[in-house]
C-alpha cells in the first residue's frame, strides 16, 4: 500500500530521517521506502491512488477466480 505524504517542505525532514537513521540500521529496507512518495501536486497524489485501487481490484479479482 503506498504512502503519500502531501507537503514535501514538510515532509523532507522524515524522510531523510527514515534513510539516514531507519534505513541504515536495517529497521526497513529499499523496498519499503519505495512505497513512500512525497508529492505538492494534488493530480499525483490522485493518480497514485487511483493506480493502487486498479491494483488491487485486480489482484482481488485474481484471488477470486482461484477460489
Amino acid at each position: 500500500m503506498p504512502l503519500v505524504l502531501f507537503a514535501s517542505e514538510y515532509y523532507q525532514g522524515l524522510l531523510d530521517w527514515l534513510r539516514s537513521t531507519m534505513l541504515i540500521n536495517d529497521a526497513i529496507d529499499e523496498k519499503e521506502m519505495d512505497l513512500i512518495t512525497i508529492t505538492d501536486g494534488i493530480d499525483e497524489v490522485v493518480e497514485i491512488m487511483i493506480k493502487h485501487r486498479k491494483h488491487k481490484k485486480k489482484l482481488i479479482e485474481i484471488a477470486e477466480q482461484e477460489e
